[in-house]
């Protein structure tokens, strides 16, 4: 743009110095008006010749020229349209021609491969974990996220991880990018390739941040921060990681070619890492395992969420939110699992009824109790009685599933109000070694703790911390033999007749020592162990998988099949070409729009007229009798000169154009005495001005649309039309439209009859 002073400087380099004053520079200014004139003129005409610089109807006359046409239903923008023309001017090969051409018109996300976060915002992420990416095939990178580069990067956004993951990749020179992506809830980070068609792929590969984003499908698997892995190094640089305790990990869902993420605080520091599994076996703890590549581990034995166990601890059951066991040497998983309600931090086992099986909860003995040794069984609990149960109430019971069996410890509240242990031996002999008074308030809870030993040494029963004492010690020893006893049963036997249960536990402990030697201060709280970072997720399995751009259901993208024929698929709508406040609808308050905010209205092309911003509500009915003094809310606006009126807009009462003469005053309009109402109009219709008596000629490029609605196929057919044109002679060109699902239509699954095809297709496909 030329410059009204640069002019007057020019102007003045040609005359002598001497020839000065205010006179001769009002001369020079005014001379200096012209030529920047006719300089912009030349300009504009100038940019007008050209395709990258043309704008509107010049741009539009010299495409045409080259055959390449701006559909009018479309609202494609100069910027588009633009890039359309350059594309197909400049012929490039078909192929990439084709590919340039629907990222244009369908946006990248439909043309090029993308992966996203299956967690969401805000991602809990720390000082130097990384990210393991690969795109269109190339060498993995690894991308480490900084603290500096997150306002909290325990609470990061989605913005910040796509924007720390896109500098990141520019930094290391290779392609590729990332951005959010919102569903009106949740904004999640996807990553997305940087080349169109086939040959785009993104893969991720690992890294701490794959534990906090989780891009890829994270395999099922059970293990927890209570699971034990053993870890020995083996041939070829690999390490094995057994389940040796704690809970299932559940290997049989891990697949060799996953991956897994080691990152708990617990491992040392040579076993963490991103590493590929190249062996696995599913199974029972001490067999089951899974191999991965690690050439720098080293053998150790670790629990996964760091916890420090509890001295001779084999089994405990928390029951806080499920009736799986929480820690133990064995299966933790109940075998038998009938009618217990977990209720407020409890398993409740109230059942009285006859006949068995009786509400009760059984749990595999193997590695979970030592019943030959020195064994200390603890556990808080509550009753649905006062004093004495209606029969014996069995409280728990350890020893051999057969019915009548040997090699049994039972604990049972009797009749007779006694607290009672009794043994059945390896041989059958019966032996009680405790009994002792209980009388149990209504849902009171109750510490309970009993130390067994078959000599007998240290037999004792104690009731919230207080030894009630053994009163059978002549029944002693006694004589179990553990290779039998296969199951802890809590309350109801489920084959005895006799062995009714109506007891609720807080939780369930068994050790393998007496650590208990007299009263102790009880506590109705759980022993919990501490634990370490990471915990649960200190150690994930992933099923990797490279994303393409067919990994959608619908994509953009063309494929060489043969060197003669070219197949192209294109979803059935295109993406709304314009995404700024032009030509998009938006709702806000009603009143006047704001600086710059355009209006929810439509262009009719077909009406005769435009009405302009003036408007106002009547404050009287009116009606064929009405005469020329129209009474409004607010008249301010309208001018005090002739024009037409609209009455009524949009409503079955619409009536006009009215003949409009004057405006008396600021509540009163005056219409022409000649004209008689047609229709009748309620109080409170609506007045409005016209300001063009003419149909409106939106813009093609979607610039003056307020609201602009487009065929929802327009985009789609005009993308077919260029692909065909653009194609060369001898090409056999075959397009797949790529329909939506119809859920929710109707008709839905009818090939033949679908509602999607009368939505989101052409007269072709109906």
């Amino acid at each position: 743009m030329a410059n009204k002073e640069d002019e007057y400087k020019r102007l003045r380099t040609f005359l002598n110095k001497s020839i000065a004053g205010p006179n001769t520079d009002a001369i020079l200014r005014s001379l200096s008006s012209g030529p920047v004139y006719l300089i912009d003129n030349v300009e504009a005409v100038n940019d007008s010749l050209y395709i990258v610089s043309a704008k509107g109807k010049y741009l539009d006359t010299r495409l045409g020229d080259k055959g390449v046409v701006r559909p009018s239903e479309v609202g494609l923008s100069d910027e588009v349209f633009r890039d359309i023309g350059i594309e197909i001017t400049n012929r490039k090969q078909v192929r990439d021609l084709v590919h340039q051409l629907l990222r244009i018109l369908y946006g990248e996300i439909y043309t090029r491969a993308t992966s996203t976060s299956q967690e969401v915002e805000t991602f809990n992420l720390e000082d130097g974990d990384s990210l393991i990416v690969s795109f269109d095939g190339s060498d993995s990178i690894e991308l480490t996220f900084a603290a500096s580069q997150f306002n909290d990067i325990n609470n990061a956004t989605a913005q910040e991880v796509s924007d720390a993951i896109t500098k990141n990749i520019r930094k290391l020179g290779a392609a590729g990018s990332a951005f959010t992506v919102e569903d009106g809830v949740d904004t999640k980070v996807v990553l997305i390739s940087a080349t169109d068609g086939p040959s785009s792929t993104v893969r991720v590969l690992g890294g701490k941040a794959q534990n906090a984003l989780k891009f890829d499908e994270i395999r099922p698997t059970s293990n927890s921060s209570t699971t034990q892995w053993t870890l020995t190094q083996e041939a070829g640089g690999t390490i094995k990681a057994t389940w040796t305790g704690g809970a299932d990990p559940s290997l049989g869902r891990v697949k060799v070619g996953d991956y897994v993420t080691i990152y708990g605080t617990s491992f040392d520091l040579a076993n963490r890492g991103t590493f590929t599994i190249v062996d696995v076996l599913g199974g029972v703890v001490g067999v089951s395992y899974v191999e991965f590549e690690n050439p720098n581990g080293i053998p150790e034995t670790v629990i996964q969420g760091g916890i420090t166990s509890i001295p001779n601890e084999t089994f405990f059951a928390d029951f806080n939110t499920s009736k799986t066991a929480t820690r133990g040497n064995g299966d933790l998983i109940p075998e038998t699992d009938i009618g217990g309600v977990l209720s407020a931090g409890s398993v409740e086992l109230f059942d009285i009824s006859y006949p068995p099986p009786y509400k009760t909860l059984e749990f595999k003995s193997q590695d979970n109790i030592n019943l030959g040794g020195n064994t200390q069984i603890e556990f808080v609990a509550y009753f649905d009685y006062n004093g004495l149960p209606p029969a014996n109430n069995l409280i728990a019971y350890i020893g051999d599933s057969n019915a009548g069996g040997n090699n049994q410890v039972v604990i049972r509240h009797t009749p007779a109000g006694d607290l009672q242990v009794f043994v059945i031996e390896d041989s059958g002999a019966y032996k009680v070694i405790i009994s002792r008074p209980f009388s149990p308030v209504i849902g009171q809870k109750y510490n309970i703790t009993l130390t067994l030993t078959p000599d007998g040494s240290s037999n004792n029963l104690y009731i919230d911390g207080s030894s009630v004492g053994n009163s059978f010690s002549s029944n002693l020893p006694y004589t179990v033999n553990n290779s039998l006893v296969d199951r802890i049963t809590l309350s109801g036997d489920t084959t005895n007749i006799d062995r009714y249960g109506t007891v609720a536990f807080d939780w369930f402990q068994i050790k393998d020592d007496v650590l208990i030697t007299g009263d102790f201060t009880s506590s109705l709280s759980e022993p919990i162990p501490p634990t370490g970072a990471a915990g649960d997720d200190a150690m994930l399995f992933y099923n990797p998988k490279t994303r393409r751009v067919t990994s959608e259901e619908r994509f953009a993208g063309a494929f060489q099949t043969d060197a003669r024929t070219l197949e192209v698929f294109v979803p059935a709508t295109t993406k709304i070409v314009r995404r700024n406040r032009e030509g998009a609808a938006h709702i806000y308050e009603s009143g006047p729009s704001n600086e710059g905010q355009e209006g929810p209205f439509l262009y009719d092309t077909e009406l005769g007229y435009v009405i302009g911003e003036q408007a106002a509500l009547t404050t009287e009915e009116l009606d064929v009798s009405s005469d020329s003094i129209l009474f409004v809310d607010d008249a301010s606006q309208f001018p005090d000169e002739a024009g037409n009126l609209i009455i009524g807009l949009g409503t079955s009462h619409q009536e006009g154009p009215v003949p409009y003469i004057a405006k008396p005053s600021d509540q009163t309009l005056r219409i022409n005495p000649s004209y008689k109402f047609k229709k009748d109009h309620p109080l409170g219709t609506d007045i409005a001005l016209i300001a063009q008596n003419s149909p409106a000629t939106p813009a093609k490029d979607g610039t003056d649309f307020p609201f602009f609605l487009t065929d929802s196929v327009a985009g789609r057919i005009y993308a077919e039309n260029l692909i065909n044109e653009i194609t060369a002679t001898g090409i056999v060109l075959i397009i797949y439209v790529l329909y939506p699902n119809d859920i929710g239509l109707g008709k839905g699954g009818d090939q033949e009859n679908s509602e999607k095809y009368y939505i989101w297709g052409t007269e072709e496909d109906l």
